[in-house]
């Protein structure tokens, strides 16, 4: 008898989780509740074209299944609160730990060392000008907040962002780097007709000023730099500078691993510059104005793992100024219905751990300019930071077909040559957050791409 009690308590629980979950996602999408905070955002794993038989009906299939995976993912009560609280031990924990390690490793550093040499010369004081006092030289330090192993997480203060930083031993980069670089070559021996660029979405692991902040992690500066040595001469390349922290601040988000709209706004301009020199036909880089999304202070991606809570973490959400740009077809989305949709307040209350950047800048597998007639076609292997860019790199090209995440994922195979014949593509970018670049983490964008 105890035993079938126990079956209807438990079978009871799953029944409400089940009925609770698609209500918490239609009350929050109606904007009733706002403490929805989506920590991971699941978009259609295909997508299939007009040309294939029910296409209508099968992208609808593909779509409600990303419904349902985000509904019983993000939607499950009091979800958010356990792993929060969860999440937020852990970091008090972690943090106990990385101070007092740090404390009897290190000692005790001044935050912000200020220069000894604060006198001024005759000249000055009796010239009459106020000169201004030296500024502080501020020394930032980096915290291990959370992770075991690959990849950990940090804050940085006094600046307030966080980095993921990978730990693997260094015999397992290389081994990997020398992977990536492989599939590299072979994309670019298996149509070398083409033109072959390559962008690197950088994290500060990958920068100079790593060793200065991160006690006891391994920079990958030295991968890096063996990455552009061994990149064949033929390919061009270029990459996200990151020469200081504040570049840090400036161009991603605090808490997340993207790029935030100046970091891609900088690199599209590196992307379509560094494509000028071979082929001037598709033009300069167009402006754009910045502009500030109202009513959106978010978390990112890096934040939401660890349940950061600092609100100085937190960030606002800009977006480029898309009034302008040419129209484009190939798909459904709209930047700039997306843009009117925004600006208008109907995204703006997903919840502080929405993935603003994911929801604004969905991957699209298709973009056709029919203004343009450049007699150039691209194709982008990418990963997530191409999502920002595609759509402006694409307004350069006549048709530019996007191989990323998520048709990277699961079994869904592409043909290499049978894309390029199709389209008639005439140069390839392979876009890519460094992580993934150099050592394939997240899954390999090459493992699905058929190249014999």
């Amino acid at each position: 008898m105890k035993d079938k009690h126990f079956v209807i308590i438990i079978s009871a629980i799953f029944l409400a989780f089940f009925i609770s979950s698609p209500i918490i996602a239609g009350l929050s999408k109606a904007g009733i509740l706002h403490s929805l905070d989506t920590k991971n955002l699941f978009v259609p794993e295909r997508e299939f074209e007009d040309t294939v038989p029910g296409a209508a009906v099968l992208n609808a299939i593909e779509r409600g299944k990303a419904d349902i995976r985000n509904i019983y993912t993000n939607c499950i009560p009091f979800y958010n609160q356990i792993v929060s609280a969860v999440q937020s031990t852990e970091l008090v924990m972690l943090n106990l730990v990385t101070n007092t390690m740090d404390s009897i490793l290190y000692g005790q550093e001044d935050e912000i060392p200020v220069s000894a040499d604060t006198s001024t010369s005759d000249d000055s004081a009796n010239s009459g000008v106020e000169t201004e006092p030296p500024k502080p030289e501020i020394k930032y330090r980096a915290n291990l907040i959370a992770g075991n192993g690959r990849p950990n997480f940090y804050t940085i203060e006094p600046a307030k962002v966080m980095e993921r930083v990978e730990g693997a031993s260094e015999k397992e980069l290389q081994r990997r780097l020398e992977i990536q670089l492989n599939y590299i070559q072979k994309i670019k021996d298996s149509a070398p007709e083409l033109n072959y660029y390559v962008y690197m979405g950088t994290r500060m692991q990958d920068t100079e000023i790593f060793s200065e902040i991160f006690k006891g992690a391994l920079s990958t500066k030295c991968y890096f730099d063996y990455f552009v040595d061994h990149l064949d001469p033929e390919i061009s390349f270029d990459y996200l500078r990151f020469d200081t922290v504040e570049d840090r601040v400036e161009k991603k988000f605090r808490s997340d691993h993207h790029w935030n709209i100046h970091g891609v706004y900088e690199g599209y301009q590196q992307i379509i510059n560094m494509m000028y020199e071979r082929t001037p036909e598709i033009g300069k880089p167009y402006e754009y104005d910045i502009i500030e999304v109202p009513g959106i202070k978010w978390c990112g991606s890096i934040g939401g793992t660890v349940g950061m809570t600092d609100e100085d973490y937190f960030d606002n959400f800009e977006i480029l100024d898309y009034s302008n740009m040419p129209d484009y077809s190939g798909n459904a989305y709209d930047v700039k219905k997306m843009q009117e949709k925004f600006l208008n307040g109907e995204y703006n209350n997903a919840g502080t751990y929405a993935d603003y950047y994911g929801m604004f800048h969905q991957p699209q597998s298709k973009f056709t300019f029919r203004t343009n007639a450049t007699g150039r076609n691209l194709l982008i292997l990418g990963d997530s930071y191409s999502w920002a860019a595609s759509v402006l790199i694409a307004s350069h090209f006549d048709t530019t077909i996007c191989y990323n995440q998520p048709w990277t994922t699961g079994n869904n195979k592409i043909d290499y040559h049978e894309i390029i014949d199709k389209y008639d593509i005439t140069d390839v970018l392979i876009l890519q957050y460094s992580s993934r670049l150099m050592f394939g983490y997240d899954d390999c964008d090459f493992d699905n791409l058929i190249l014999d």
